[in-house]
């Protein structure tokens, strides 16, 4: 996934950040889609799909606004996972966001028993807010 975020400027959505550092998730949970998209000019939804959830008891969402720069916790409490095994549709609206902004969201999984914090296989959501840049055309005298 490439980003444009400014002009002139390419980020690699590969390089995922370490922040916060913690282990990456067992194989009990797979996933159909993770996105985001700006919803209004100060909300940002963060939709997925979970194909199948086992000992999921709930996810964190973390945001940055570089792909390589720190990541704060968006959801006050956990997301609670209703998988129950099987898989389930989840959306998460932040309204901290400014569309003048690029977000990185990583979903984050807590594994039962001891409710283990454990950073899912899946690159970053994206939310930006699309801009068309045109060239200067210039008439000569």
């Amino acid at each position: 996934i490439l980003v444009i975020a400014q002009p002139g400027t390419v980020v690699q959505a590969s390089h995922l950040p370490a922040e916060p550092e913690f282990s990456p998730a067992p194989d009990n949970v797979a996933f159909e889609y993770f996105n985001a998209r700006f919803i209004s000019a100060t909300q940002v939804r963060v939709s997925w799909e979970s194909l199948a959830e086992t000992d999921i008891s709930a996810f964190n969402l973390y945001r940055s606004v570089t792909l390589d720069g720190p990541q704060s916790l968006v959801n006050p409490i956990p997301i609670p996972a209703t998988g129950l095994g099987g898989g389930a549709v989840y959306q998460y609206d932040d309204a901290s966001a400014n569309s003048s902004h690029i977000y990185f969201y990583w979903l984050y999984a807590l594994i039962a028993p001891n409710n283990t914090l454990f950073r899912l296989d899946l690159p970053p959501a994206i939310a930006a807010t699309p801009r068309i840049l045109l060239p200067m055309v210039f008439r000569k005298p």
